[in-house]
């Protein structure tokens, strides 16, 4: 029995996997392949019902070799920053999942977590939900670089991840779980390069400072505490809660860190 031929989308798409790429877009296969609006549109259809390509956003898709068809997706970490490029703004991979890229904070997810430059919203893509957030003063976190199987990404460093967890603590579980990710996080953070994100974040604001202080007192990393403590002492501070949106009043306060406790910690250790 005759093998029918592959299509010219295909075939295009067979020699962007044979050069390790695994991301397309709209545009980019218009351009190279001769063929009309109508039976690209086909072929693209096609090869969803195959699982052979997932879009991922308007215009965006990646491939999906047979090894991950079963889940119908990549793991994101391969195609991100071709999706944020895509996009057009400033990322770098942040909190839980940066925790976790670091080697901290194991707890299995299906948010992969990105912040952005730009307001987007959150991404569904097969099974996988990719939370973008906002920081306006993104460009100004330091971060690493680290390798893919298809290039690199972006990653906030364990220092600023640290201070992105307690400020974003919100989107990473409540405190609870903040204080049990930089439990094990806080091996891999150094005093002086923590000292050097307080600096360059606190024009955002030295309240997630004083309170990553206070977490790290609590779970007795006392050089990364002591660090942050002394960059503090030179600094006007003024008493801010240990949690945002709980009352204030008849709470006791730590006067090394001016944090009232309007929450006891309990983290998973």
């Amino acid at each position: 029995m005759r093998m029918p031929r592959p299509s010219p989308v295909q075939n295009y798409l067979d020699s962007l996997q044979a050069q390790g790429r695994y991301t397309f877009t709209h545009r980019e296969l218009s351009a190279n392949v001769p063929t009309t609006s109508a039976s690209l549109k086909l072929a693209l259809h096609r090869l969803g019902k195959k699982r052979r390509i997932l879009r991922v956003h308007n215009g965006f898709y990646v491939l999906v070799p047979l090894e991950y068809q079963a889940s119908g997706i990549l793991p994101p970490t391969w195609f991100t920053h071709d999706l944020m490029t895509h996009l057009g703004c400033g990322y770098y991979v942040a909190l839980l999942t940066a925790a976790r890229l670091h080697g901290a904070g194991h707890q299995a997810s299906q948010e992969f977590q990105v912040m952005t430059d730009a307001p987007l919203r959150n991404i569904q893509a097969g099974g996988l939900r990719i939370r973008l957030l906002r920081k306006t003063h993104l460009a100004i976190t330091p971060i690493q670089e680290k390798k893919v199987p298809t290039g690199f990404l972006r990653v906030s460093t364990p220092e600023a991840t640290a201070l992105d967890l307690v400020r974003y603590a919100h989107a990473a579980g409540g405190l609870d779980n903040v204080a049990t990710v930089l439990s094990e996080l806080a091996e891999l953070i150094d005093g002086q390069r923590l000292i050097e994100v307080a600096e360059i974040e606190s024009q955002m604001g030295k309240a997630p400072i004083q309170r990553l202080g206070y977490i790290l007192e609590f779970l007795g990393e006392n050089n990364l505490a002591a660090s942050l403590a002394s960059w503090l002492d030179t600094r006007r501070v003024h008493r801010v809660p240990l949690q945002v949106g709980v009352p204030l009043s008849r709470k006791r306060t730590s006067t090394r860190w001016k944090v009232a406790i309007n929450h006891e910690l309990e983290p998973d250790l």
